[in-house]
């Protein structure tokens, strides 16, 4: 499968439709993998938008947490979620239970994606739904769409 139509798989798959699918690319393309890089960000892009989409689950979760309660959020009530559903074990299983693995990129040498490399492609996923559409909502419904959130 090439690299167009994982882009089309994935948008389908997390109920998301880019606006500028660069991001979903990025995303998609793990250091050393066998696709062709075509960012604007490097062969680092996916790593990159990792860390952002680590930091739109992290607001997309503590938002709220923080307008229901008055006075913030119940003391370890969204430690207990954050941590429930950003561990690299959760996002890992978030990725293969929705077949995400399959578009992935990898190296030539790996027959399939390892456990860390999965759970940055789902949060590099993430950081492109939120670079892409500019709001944590749009990370809320794929975070539903993916059975993380209900």
């Amino acid at each position: 499968m090439d690299l167009n139509q994982s882009v089309s798989a994935v948008q389908q798959i997390i109920e998301y439709n880019f606006t500028d699918s660069t991001f979903l690319k990025d995303a998609l393309c793990a250091p050393g993998s066998f696709f062709p890089i075509t960012s604007r960000h490097g062969r680092e892009a996916n790593e990159r938008l990792a860390v952002i989409g680590d930091i739109a689950l992290k607001l997309t979760l503590a938002e709220p947490c923080c307008l229901k309660c008055s006075n913030g959020p119940v003391p370890g009530t969204y430690d207990i979620l954050r941590q429930s559903v950003e561990s690299n074990k959760n996002l890992t299983a978030v990725g293969l239970r929705a077949g995400l693995d399959t578009h992935v990129s990898r190296s030539q040498s790996q027959v399939n994606i390892g456990c860390k490399a999965m759970a940055t492609a789902i949060e590099a996923i993430f950081g492109a739904v939120y670079l892409d559409s500019h709001s944590t909502e749009a990370v809320r419904a794929v975070m539903r769409t993916l059975n993380m959130i209900t």
